[in-house]
């Protein structure tokens, strides 16, 4: 059975030296884009004054010049390096001192504001606040935001720099209201759903257009509050490959097969590290069953044709 991580934090655990600098050897995107802009409640530019890493880790930021939302004047993010150091994977070095591109959430709980680093809604572990590249004023990500902020509200149209239309969609003052679309033309996909106060909302869906005009359903994802709760892969012939469920401590996945019956399911406790996998014959009758520590076995159980517990393996103390 295939107990690779699916989800893109987690697999990036392999990736990544966390230990050393919790960041991955990769780069940042080279230029944003239009949903980038619309899904950070706050974008501006800081000086870093304190950063921490551990088992919480922890950047304090003075903010400089807001080009979207408010900032006051500290913003500290807390963060779990196991579970988001992806926000900071194209960070080489953190030196207080040095002056930042921000791209925050900001949520109130119990009459207390929190913030939290916005990840890129469009590119799957590509991290968005960084330092300010040198020269400053050429730093592509501060010509995009300083090219955003001065945008009117209305119906807005972005084009790439060739040309090809990559997002449609509407501005109350700053923030995205109703229906948008964003477009990849490389891979022509159309992604649209609507935001409400902000936000992503309700059902997104992510289309193929196919060669004979048509447009083949790939994706579908529900956001609560701007915050995906599950995600839906479909397959070539249109039935559900995988579902996602996601809460903020836990994933779990369901694998299906082409006639839809369950094939596997994986449910992961991202605070604990522990993770629960069953295995279903075409039949539905549990095969097998698999308790992790971490990325260690310590439990594991197989069934008889009739569901009854045939033997099992549990992990010496």
């Amino acid at each position: 059975m295939n107990i690779s991580k699916q989800a893109p934090l987690l697999l990036l655990l392999f990736w990544c030296n966390i230990p050393a600098a919790l960041a991955c050897n990769c780069e940042p995107a080279t230029q944003l884009g239009a949903a980038d802009w619309n899904d950070a409640d706050i974008i501006f530019t800081a000086r870093l004054q304190e950063h921490r890493m551990g088992l919480v880790g922890m950047l304090a930021f003075e903010p400089l010049q807001t080009f979207k939302g408010e900032a006051g004047p500290r913003v500290t993010f807390f963060f779990q390096p196991g579970r988001n150091h992806t926000l900071l994977h194209a960070v080489k070095e953190f030196k207080p001192g040095d002056e930042w591109i921000v791209f925050a959430r900001k949520q109130a709980v119990d009459g207390k504001t929190h913030y939290r680093l916005q990840e890129s809604p469009s590119r799957v572990v590509c991290a968005l606040s960084r330092p300010l590249q040198e020269p400053a004023e050429e730093d592509p990500y501060l010509i995009f935001i300083k090219d955003m902020a001065e945008r009117a509200g209305g119906y807005q149209q972005f084009y790439d720099k060739d040309g090809q239309l990559e997002a449609e969609g509407r501005h109350d003052g700053q923030a995205p209201v109703g229906e948008w679309a964003y477009y990849r033309a490389e891979r022509n996909t159309r992604t649209s759903g609507r935001y409400i106060n902000g936000r992503r909302e309700g059902e997104w869906l992510q289309a193929k257009e196919m060669p004979d005009g048509s447009a083949r359903l790939i994706r579908k994802i529900i956001y609560k509050d701007g915050l995906p709760s599950e995600i839906h892969d479909y397959s070539h012939t249109g039935t559900v490959s995988l579902k996602k469920v996601l809460t903020d401590s836990t994933e779990t996945r369901y694998y299906y097969r082409e006639d839809g019956t369950v094939k596997s399911w994986i449910n992961e406790n991202l605070d604990n590290k522990t993770t629960h996998i069953i295995s279903y014959s075409e039949t539905g009758a549990v095969e097998e069953e698999r308790f992790l520590e971490g990325q260690k076995t310590v439990r594991r159980y197989w069934y008889d044709e009739n569901g009854d517990r045939a033997r099992e393996w549990v992990k010496e103390e």
